[in-house]
């Protein structure tokens, strides 16, 4: 009889012992998250901070008569593309928007279209590269950028 009112005191200290375990788990998981949120929050107001800094700055450059274009939309223009275009059709279409093709760099796919993305916004001519792009690939579905 001793050695079971022994096993169950063993056994009731073993789960006394899991519970406080478990408790400092969760106390531990929730300030992690308190931490993850706030780091979150900060997170959100830098993004809305320099989201602000854009917009001023692209209102100041439109007020000069330039006609920027969003960072992101060279990103789209940039992934359609790669993704849509061969490497000759890059080609093709620097030589319709008269640029050299010789002139864009890189050697694969990605590194032609980001060189051909890039030298059309050096000389003003990403509006006619998306109209090409809307023209040759209206599938890709470039229609709401620039």
């Amino acid at each position: 009889m001793e050695y079971i009112g022994a096993a169950l005191l063993s056994f009731m200290f073993g789960l006394g012992e899991t519970a406080a375990f478990i408790a400092a788990m969760l106390a531990l998981t929730a300030r992690h998250r308190g931490e993850l949120d706030r780091e979150r929050s900060e997170r959100k107001a830098e993004k809305a901070e320099l989201q602000s800094q854009l917009n001023v700055l692209f209102e100041a450059l439109s007020v000069h008569g330039t006609s920027p274009v969003a960072p992101a939309d060279y990103v789209r223009i940039w992934q359609v593309v790669r993704s849509h275009f061969s490497k000759d059709e890059i080609n093709s279409l620097a030589t319709e928007l008269e640029l050299e093709p010789e002139n864009l760099e890189g050697e694969t796919r990605d590194e032609r279209a980001a060189s051909l993305v890039k030298a059309a916004r050096h000389r003003n001519r990403l509006v006619q590269l998306r109209e090409i792009i809307i023209r040759d690939r209206p599938q890709a579905g470039i229609y709401g950028i620039i």
